[in-house]
């Protein structure tokens, strides 16, 4: 036996916990697997839930020409812009309603694909939503708190509906709201023109429903 064949003295390092589907490593020590979908160690110091909860956000499927999407819109405003989602995440994210674990859905995508790598994927699926602020979680809450805190703290507040409501040019915003004035002076303007009931008919008219009563009696 060569000497590069002769085994070395035992590795030092502790045993490390991992999950499957990470790429074994052969000069590792024994390590631990967990069953799949596990809470980690660095699961919990992140934040991680698990039983992930998805917010009350409005999905809205759109397509680039080549893929169908998934546009995200936060009612709240806490997450920076719109993020977009393959639409095949939509069974997924479904799923996450605060009552199913991650441990629960890893074993359901296991059995549906027969891949131990569904572990690591559903847990950096799950982690990438916390990270945008999907989830309802203590990373969403620390910036919901950031968000409120510094928008109370403002003397001037920027407009929150312009470009989507009105114009954000002032020049522009002026004629915006011009036509609008004008649209309403011209509607009252019909309003008055409306040519009344004459009273006169309505006497008329009842006092002809008694003589016709009178005739047909």
């Amino acid at each position: 036996m060569s000497p590069s064949q002769n085994p070395g003295p035992a590795d030092p390092r502790p045993p490390r916990i991992i999950v499957p589907g990470a790429e074994p490593d052969a000069a590792a020590a024994p390590r631990i697997v967990l069953p799949p979908g596990v809470q980690t160690a660095e699961d919990a110091a992140d934040g991680l839930p698990e039983y992930p909860r998805l917010r009350p956000l409005i999905l809205m499927p759109v397509s680039d020409g080549e893929r169908e999407l998934l546009l995200v819109t936060d009612p709240l405003g806490v997450i920076p812009g719109q993020p977009v989602l393959s639409l095949e995440a939509l069974a997924l994210l479904q799923l996450l309603d605060g009552s199913v674990s991650i441990a629960d859905l890893t074993a359901l995508l296991m059995r549906e694909n027969k891949d131990l790598r569904m572990a690591g994927v559903v847990r950096d699926f799950v982690a990438e939503l916390d990270r945008l602020l999907m989830l309802d979680s203590p990373r969403f809450e620390a910036a919901y708190r950031e968000a409120r805190e510094t928008w109370h703290q403002l003397e001037i507040r920027p407009a929150a509906c312009e470009t989507r409501s009105y114009p954000a040019d002032p020049a522009a915003l002026r004629t915006f709201l011009a036509g609008h004035f004008e649209a309403a002076e011209a509607q009252r303007a019909r309003d008055s023109q409306v040519v009344a009931p004459d009273p006169r008919s309505r006497a008329r008219s009842s006092s002809w429903a008694p003589s016709r009563r009178r005739r047909c009696g």
